[in-house]
């Protein structure tokens, strides 16, 4: 039969095991955050490299879009609106 010191030898070795698991899986969380926090910090970089060449490109399209309608207007001979 069990005496009360074996009964708390074993209540400190089911605590230190029950430390060291909730350690090890909290490590694995926190690496698996790391992770996340790293492709995300990826994606964003990517989709904001893709919006800012969007933007280049759109605005060398309206200038170019704007040269065509100046020299369509100068051709037919209209007045060029006011720019606001």
């Amino acid at each position: 039969m069990l005496t009360q010191e074996d009964l708390q030898a074993i209540g400190v070795l089911i605590k230190m095991e029950a430390g060291a698991l909730i350690k090890t899986e909290g490590d694995r969380l926190d690496q698996k955050i790391e992770a996340s926090l790293a492709f995300s910090r990826k994606a964003h970089a990517e989709i904001m490299e893709a919006l800012f060449k969007s933007n280049e490109i759109n605005g060398q399209e309206v200038k170019m879009l704007e040269q065509r309608v100046e020299l369509l207007e100068e051709h037919a001979g209209l007045a060029k609106p006011h720019k606001n």
